[in-house]
C-alpha cells in the first residue's frame, strides 16, 4: 500500500501492528515514514519516529525521515542536530556517499529556511 502511495491504508496496516505492541520499533519507524509522506499530517511523524531511533541499532533512515519531519514542522535546531547525527549513521553502511550529499542539501535548506525565518 505504502509503495503504491495509498498512505491511509498502509497506517491502517501499520496501526493494527502498532496496537500489538507499541514498543516495537520497526512499526514506529514505518508509521513515521508513512506520516512524512502526507502533506497535510507531517507533524504526526515526530514521536514515532523519536522513538525508532531509540532502537538498539537504528535504522539510519530513521534520523532522516526525523530531520525531514522536524524541518518540515520549522524546528530547525532539532532538525539540524538530527541530519547532523544521521551523516554519522549514513557514512558506515549501505547507503554511502549518496547519502552524505543528500543530507548536506538537507542541511543548506534548514540552515536557509532558519535564516529566513528569523529575518522575518
Amino acid at each position: 500500500n505504502y509503495a503504491m502511495g495509498n498512505y491511509q491504508k498502509a497506517l491502517d496496516v501499520y496501526f493494527e501492528l502498532y496496537h500489538r505492541d507499541s514498543t516495537n520499533y520497526q512499526y514506529n519507524f514505518l508509521i513515521g515514514v508513512t506520516y512524512t509522506s502526507i502533506l497535510t499530517e507531517k507533524y504526526k511523524a515526530i514521536p514515532y519516529l523519536a522513538y525508532a531511533i531509540k532502537a538498539p541499532k537504528p535504522d539510519p533512515q530513521a534520523f532522516y525521515y526525523l530531520g525531514q519531519a522536524y524541518h518540515m514542522n520549522h524546528r530547525f535546531d532539532e532538525a539540524i542536530s538530527t541530519f547532523e547525527i544521521a551523516k554519522t549513521k549514513f557514512k558506515d553502511n549501505k547507503y554511502g556517499k549518496n547519502s552524505s550529499k543528500m543530507l548536506n542539501t538537507e542541511l543548506k535548506c534548514v540552515l536557509m529556511q532558519k535564516q529566513s525565518s528569523t529575518i522575518l
